[in-house]
C-alpha cells in the first residue's frame, strides 16, 4: 500500500517530459531575444590615436552637477585597445586615465 500513488498526483514521466519541453521552449526564446539584440547593437571600433568622447556615468559624474550636466565628456585619445571592446584612454595632455572603457560608453569625436 505504501507504493500506491494518490489518484491526483501527476505521472512522473509526464512531469519530466513537460519539464524538457519547457526547457526547449526557454532556450529557443532566449536565442530569439539574443538574435534581435545583436541586430540592434552596432559595434564601435576605434583605432589608436582616435579622439573619442566618454559617457558620463554615475560613478564619474559630479554630485552637484544636476540634471543639466553634459552626458559626454572629453575629448580623450585612444591609447591602446584591449580585448572585448575595451580601450585605454588618455586626456588631451597625454595623461592616461586610470580605468579602461568599453566601446559602448565611447563615441567618436569629430573635429
Amino acid at each position: 500500500m505504501g507504493s500506491e500513488r494518490h489518484p491526483t498526483s501527476p505521472n512522473p514521466r509526464l512531469v519530466e517530459e513537460r519539464r524538457r519541453e519547457t526547457e526547449i521552449r526557454i532556450v529557443a526564446y532566449q536565442q530569439q531575444i539574443k538574435a534581435v539584440h545583436h541586430k540592434k547593437v552596432k559595434a564601435r571600433e576605434f583605432q589608436v590615436g582616435d579622439l573619442v568622447l566618454k559617457r558620463v556615468i554615475q560613478s564619474t559624474k559630479e554630485r552637484s552637477a544636476g540634471k543639466l550636466r553634459p552626458n559626454w565628456e572629453g575629448p580623450c585619445i585612444v591609447v591602446a585597445r584591449g580585448g572585448n571592446g575595451l580601450y585605454t584612454l588618455a586626456d588631451q595632455d597625454g595623461k592616461a586615465l586610470e580605468k579602461q572603457w568599453n566601446s559602448f560608453h565611447l563615441k567618436r569625436y569629430y573635429v
